[in-house]
């Protein structure tokens, strides 16, 4: 079982044990700030895949010369033959 199941298995377990115990002002608290902290980590995602792509993009094109800031051999190693 991975890290990210775990860590979900074990937030679900405590949003049940906070429905019991906590007032429902905290609980709404609660789930919008999941929330905005869920929709902030998709967008960082994204701009982290878009960032991604560009070098990617860049290293494709103009070669292993254009990947500044990024490590040649990591790029290098996104393509690989289909057998």
């Amino acid at each position: 079982m991975g890290i990210g199941l775990l860590t979900f298995v074990g937030m679900l377990a405590l949003a049940g044990i906070a429905f019991l115990l906590i007032s429902m002002e905290l609980i709404m608290i609660a789930v919008i700030t999941g929330v905005v902290g869920f929709l902030l980590l998709m967008l960082i995602s994204s701009a982290l895949g878009g960032v991604y792509t560009a070098a990617m993009y860049r290293y494709a094109t103009e070669g292993p010369e254009a990947a500044t800031g990024f490590d040649p051999d990591l790029l290098a190693s996104a393509y690989k033959p289909k057998d």
